[in-house]
């Protein structure tokens, strides 16, 4: 492991929420250590938003309306537990990706999906899946009925609608956490508005 020097340790003193303790150093962990983990803490932050990025992108490819991206974001966001990763594995499950595939239906339709349009799993090709599924059944039917109320929830514009539709009607996840999914939705609809 390389050095950390008393600057990086104090700089990472001052920028973090977490100021060196008494505690911690009768824990036995020392400033060196803090300073590795806090190094380590704003490593990942880097790379989950850079992530998070990622499927920005990608969504604003596939969809123009912001209230729709925030809606799918704020179910990503749940999904993935944060991390934007489309190779995200379900903790105590079977799911992957940024919409955590565990239903064998969808999960079979998505390998087809990949053989036919000749794609690899990536971000892209999961976005453009689900976008499809939400508005053809050519590679995946979520139900015309389901489709139609989907289209429904999307006409209000409201990012918490509109991830409220997807959660019950695209993902039907086992344990919802309905209101982290709003609660990002409408983060996410709040940024996108801003820029």
């Amino acid at each position: 492991m390389r050095e950390v020097s008393r600057d990086m340790i104090n700089l990472l003193e001052m920028l973090s929420s977490k100021p060196a303790s008494e505690e911690r150093a009768i824990l036995g962990v020392t400033k060196e250590q803090q300073a590795n983990s806090l190094m380590s803490e704003m490593a990942n932050k880097a790379v989950e938003s850079q992530s998070k990025n990622i499927v920005l992108s990608s969504l604003q490819k596939q969809f123009k309306d912001p209230a729709v991206i925030a809606g799918i974001l704020g179910n990503i966001d749940v999904e993935t537990g944060g991390t934007f990763s489309h190779t995200q594995k379900e903790k105590g499950g079977n799911g992957v990706g940024l919409f955590q595939f565990t239903y064998q239906p969808m999960k079979d339709a998505y390998k087809k999906y990949l053989e036919s349009t000749k794609s690899k799993d990536s971000v892209d090709s999961q976005i453009a899946f689900i976008n499809s599924a939400m508005t053809t059944d050519k590679h995946y039917d979520i139900g015309a009925g389901n489709r139609n109320k989907l289209n429904k929830a999307i006409s209000t514009g409201d990012p918490a609608v509109i991830a409220t539709a997807f959660s019950n009607l695209v993902e039907k996840p086992g344990v919802p956490h309905l209101d982290r999914r709003i609660l990002s939705a409408r983060q996410h609809f709040e940024q996108l508005r801003r820029r």
